[in-house]
């Protein structure tokens, strides 16, 4: 015990406050006429009543003050006492302070590391998810334009076949048409290969159409080089030309029905190449709603927040609340998405969870 405490003597400290109860009840004895008296003075009208007054007043006022003294004296042990206690705790209670400092200090650098460690992994997983995002949207896009250059050369190639009316331009469109390098569409290796094997096949119809003719041409001039060598042959001649004629409109009429397939196909080509184009506007539209989606969450959410109702207190993360939520952690978790357990409604009108 603190030298301080062994100098108090609490049984001298004791018998002090009996004798002074006893001395208070004493001169709540002499106090009390004063009291009355006092009472009695409603009014002072002569000069006696004023040295009455003033001597009533002075009288009291001497008692008052040896009431006083006497609780001076009986209240310095007691305060002598506190201090001694007081200081006997301070020198009980200051080495663990310190340590509890110490230790407090301890927890909350380890509270802000670990925190600084979450807030990294949750930059680090958003990082993941739009780097993720802008590849997919880059595939997506490499896709589109792959399968749009697949068209494009389609077209185009068809064109030049349909408009070849010579061996020399139907065999520079077959050449263009060999040149293609299947390789640059591996992804779409089965794709390109139906494209370039139609583009062939039409191609080398319409070579056979054009050197049949062309051949049937020659047929039909020398026949009339010899029609004008020998006229007793010319009937039959002119017969064989008839039927040769016949066989020409057969296939003319027959590339007619082709040049309808044909120009039918394209037909369907542009339909579909028109269908590919509205399906990129409608995912371009699409993209434009979920963006403004997000930016009306963002919105909402820098309006602030004008009510949280819990609907479930298992399903809210316990980092968010402790003996009330925590607004600023609950508008971070708002930005990824909605928080699971609570309802909440912002002063933009916006509800979540709602």
């Amino acid at each position: 015990m603190s030298e301080k405490l062994q100098k108090i003597s609490v049984e001298l400290t004791q018998k002090n406050i009996r004798d002074a109860i006893k001395k208070f009840k004493d001169m709540e004895q002499l106090i009390a006429p004063y009291t009355l008296m006092m009472g009695e003075i409603k009014k002072i009208t002569s000069r006696k009543e004023r040295d009455a007054a003033h001597k009533a007043l002075s009288d009291v006022k001497r008692e008052i003050n040896i009431f006083a003294k006497m609780r001076m004296e009986t209240t310095r042990p007691l305060d002598i006492l506190k201090k001694g206690i007081i200081n006997y705790e301070n020198e009980v209670v200051l080495p663990i302070s310190i340590e509890m400092k110490r230790v407090e200090a301890a927890i909350i650098k380890f509270d802000n590391i670990a925190e600084l460690k979450r807030l990294q992994m949750l930059a680090d997983l958003e990082a993941e998810r739009i780097e993720k995002e802008m590849l997919e949207k880059a595939e997506t896009k490499r896709i589109a334009d792959i399968k749009s250059a697949i068209a494009k050369m389609k077209s185009d190639l068809e064109s030049s076949v349909f408009l070849s009316n010579s061996i020399e331009k139907i065999n520079k469109a077959i050449s263009n048409i060999e040149a293609i390098d299947i390789a640059k569409y591996d992804e779409f290796h089965n794709e390109a290969r139906q494209v370039f094997s139609y583009l062939q096949g039409i191609a080398y119809t319409k070579k056979t159409q054009i050197e049949k003719a062309a051949e049937i041409e020659k047929q039909r001039q020398k026949a009339e080089k010899e029609n004008r060598a020998a006229r007793a042959d010319l009937l039959r001649q002119e017969q064989i030309l008839a039927e040769q004629r016949a066989r020409v409109a057969a296939e003319q009429e027959k590339l007619k029905q082709q040049q309808i397939e044909n120009q039918r196909a394209i037909a369907n080509a542009r339909v579909e190449a028109d269908r590919i184009a509205k399906l990129e506007r409608e995912t371009e539209e699409g993209e434009i709603k979920k963006k403004m989606l997000v930016v009306q969450r963002v919105k909402g959410i820098s309006y602030g927040i004008s009510e949280i109702v819990v609907a479930d207190i298992s399903l809210v993360p316990t980092h968010l609340y402790s003996v009330k939520f925590k607004l600023n952690e609950i508008k971070k978790e708002l930005r990824s998405g909605d928080i699971p357990g609570l309802k909440i409604s912002f002063n933009s009108g916006l509800r979540l969870n709602a």
